[in-house]
């Protein structure tokens, strides 16, 4: 087990990201976990992810279990970022990794060349990451350096460089990096999984996050939008859940009270994400050329909560379920680019971190609530300065 940082491709160029952000996204199973495929053509199930290694010899993860070709497997699973690792990292040389059924890798390979055998020669199959993933790298990346951040004594005001000299230019491109992260992934959703299901399943992990966003995508894999529709137990759909973060959370955030509230949604409009679809958008690619009021934002504010939610939710996390996954879906899917009316859309439920760091910048108007496009910018740049600088 290597404890490597690694510069890879991200949507904007490269991010430093280390080894452990791969093993973690394998753990939680945060990635697609359905349709899975091997490298060698070959359906693949992951019936449990194994017992994570922190020590610093043999492979990543021991006492996996997985289903692959009808077949089911017991052992241990090795993680890298290239397929190449392997046999750079000799475990092709190594007996201690004569146990693992799996290899993951987060890019594809670039030849096919290579093969994965143990010392004894044994063919190893593999499976590439990179294609399931839910979300980018970076958000993964940023996710989780937020969530280590949480843990220190020092706050983000602490830890956050000087205020740029060109500080609106700078909120400006760090938020529109943001937005294109998240349409891209928007759109790789719905190629993947469809309209509807990627609707499904990222507006429930909105409704669980930040610390129940895993466990919401694993409800939103088991059962299918139609399945809420014709009719789920929702105490026994939590129940099976045992990875529920509860301690110190409001009632409001609350899974079980989430829950409810996405049922009483399907309840009043079955067909949600088609009512999502529907609404019109207006095309906004510069957020200097508009304002709240020019963009329409409260009538579209109003018609999302009340034509989509059916006024389930409050305005706060409608704000967030917009920002963070109905707005994204819609642009990819007509193709059309609303970065401006993201930008001005009030920011829904974010960290007061970073609120107070924004007026604390002088980013706040007068007599006017922060626009998620500002508090975005500061996020990615924030953490975005974080990965690039994080060592090994």
């Amino acid at each position: 087990m290597e404890g490597k940082v690694e510069e890879v491709p991200g949507l904007y160029g490269g991010i430093r990201v280390e080894e452990k952000v791969i093993q973690r996204i394998w753990f939680q199973s945060a990635f697609i976990t359905f349709n899975l495929v091997s490298k060698e053509g070959k359906k693949l199930s992951i019936l449990n992810t194994g017992t994570w290694n922190r020590s610093d010899e043999g492979p990543d993860f021991r006492n996996a279990v997985i289903c692959i070709g009808g077949e089911k497997k017991f052992g241990d699973v090795e993680i890298h970022f290239y397929e190449r690792d392997w046999r750079n990292h000799g475990h092709d040389r190594d007996p201690n990794y004569n146990q693992v059924i799996l290899h993951v890798c987060l890019f594809p390979p670039i030849t096919s060349a290579c093969r994965i055998v143990n010392s004894l020669g044994k063919k190893i199959p593999q499976l590439t990451l990179l294609p399931f993933l839910y979300q980018g790298l970076e958000e993964y990346n940023e996710e989780w350096a937020l969530a280590a951040l949480s843990g220190r004594d020092q706050n983000l005001h602490s830890l956050a460089r000087d205020k740029p000299k060109n500080v609106e230019d700078e909120i400006i491109r760090s938020s529109h990096i943001r937005w294109f992260q998240k349409k891209a992934y928007a759109k790789k959703r719905i190629d993947q999984v469809g309209w509807e299901q990627a609707c499904h399943q990222w507006f429930l992990e909105v409704l669980g996050y930040p610390r129940n966003k895993q466990s919401m995508h694993e409800i939103a894999t088991l059962y299918s939008l139609e399945d809420w529709r014709v009719g789920l137990d929702v105490q026994r759909v939590y129940h099976q859940m045992t990875t529920w973060k509860r301690k110190g959370m409001r009632p409001a955030n609350q899974p079980m009270n989430r829950l409810h509230q996405y049922q009483q949604i399907v309840v009043k409009v079955p067909n949600w994400p088609d009512e999502l679809k529907a609404i019109h958008f207006p095309e906004s690619s510069d957020p200097l050329e508009g304002n709240r009021g020019k963009l329409g934002i409260y009538r579209l504010r109003k018609k999302w909560r009340d034509q989509v939610l059916s006024g389930v939710l409050g305005s706060s996390k409608a704000d967030t379920l917009l920002i963070d996954s109905g707005l994204p879906l819609w642009s990819a899917y007509h193709e059309s680019d609303c970065f401006g009316l993201w930008y001005h859309w009030p920011s829904g439920d974010f960290s007061n971190e970073f609120r107070e760091w924004a007026v604390e910048w002088g980013l706040k108007q007068k007599g006017k609530s922060l626009s998620n496009g500002v508090l975005q910018g500061l996020f990615q740049n924030f953490l975005l300065d974080q990965s690039k600088n994080s060592k090994q």
